[in-house]
Parts: structure tokens; C-alpha cells; sequence
């Protein structure tokens, strides 16, 4: 799983050097599916704002996440990128920046169940 923002999600002959044939894109109001003859998207339209928190206490490796309307679809990403690698593909997933916090949601669901 590749992790980015627009820049990288853009370009396709990077995509196309790193494997990479799925994309899960998490900001579909500002960023377009560019390559959707080349690329599987999966788009969501979210907002990283201040009231999607997540808190990690490193010391006891414990985390404390808070959801708004966006943990029913980590299993569906998950889901999704599961299949994808069992098809022997790669996933980029992406924002417009490339530093959502979704992200690391996403990381952490997946380590739960890895």
C-alpha cells in the first residue's frame, strides 16, 4: 500500500513504475479519478478536519480513535485493498496532501487485523 497525496496520484508513469493498480481516492471533491481507463478508483469524499482525532499514546502503545461519519467505510477500504492484494496489486491511497489522518486510520485498522 503506497501512501500520497495529488502530485503522486497525477502521475502516472510513477503508478505505473511502482505497480500500483488500485486507488482508493479520499478527496473525490477536489481530485479527479485522472487515469480511469489505466487505474481501479474507489473514491470518498471526505474531510480531514479537527473533529476526526486520533490520538496515540506511544508510551503504552494504546490508541484512542474518534470517528465522524467515516469508520463505515474502513472496512470497506480495507476490504478493498485486501482483494486487491490477494490479486497480487498494489494500492495507492490518497488525499489532496498526501497527510490526512485517515491514513493512519486506515494503518491502524490494518495492523489490527494483520
Amino acid at each position: 500500500m503506497y501512501v500520497g497525496g495529488e502530485t503522486i496520484a497525477y502521475n502516472k508513469e510513477l503508478l505505473e513504475n511502482l505497480g500500483v493498480t488500485h486507488i482508493i481516492n479520499c478527496a473525490g471533491d477536489i481530485c479527479e479519478e485522472k487515469f480511469k481507463d489505466s487505474f481501479q478508483y474507489k473514491t470518498f469524499y471526505l474531510k480531514d478536519t479537527k473533529t476526526e482525532v486520533l490520538i496515540v499514546l506511544s508510551i503504552f502503545l494504546i490508541f484512542i480513535i474518534f470517528f465522524k461519519n467515516i469508520e463505515c467505510i474502513f472496512y470497506e477500504c480495507i476490504f478493498w485493498i485486501e482483494k486487491a492484494s490477494n490479486k497480487k496489486g498494489k494500492v495507492l491511497v490518497h488525499c489532496v496532501q498526501g497527510v490526512s489522518r485517515f491514513f493512519a486510520k486506515i494503518a491502524i485498522k490494518l495492523n489490527i487485523f494483520n
